[in-house]
């Protein structure tokens, strides 16, 4: 029993259509630019917001930076040896 070659000829048609909107929808997909998750984007932001606030350029840090701060999260708190091991020959 032969196919019809206008059924074989429909077919190719369809598939041809299937074939080109496929691609369509692929170029389409890789033309639009991904966006960042939200928060990257606030990220990004907060960011630039801090360089605005402190200029283009700063010359010093800021004098709340540099002060030695009081209290147990102070750099003191640091400096001082809260534990000393015992391999440390040092007194």
């Amino acid at each position: 029993m032969d196919l019809n070659i206008y059924l074989i000829e429909y077919w190719a048609k369809e598939r041809l259509s299937e074939v080109r909107a496929a691609a369509t929808r692929e170029r389409l997909v890789e033309s639009l630019q991904p966006r960042p998750p939200f928060r990257v984007a606030l990220g990004l932001a907060l960011i630039r917001l801090g360089q605005r606030l402190q200029g283009a350029h700063p010359t010093a840090p800021s004098s709340l930076a540099t002060r030695p701060q009081a209290g147990w999260f102070g750099a003191a708190a640091f400096e001082r040896r809260l534990w000393r091991c015992p391999s440390d020959g040092r007194r």
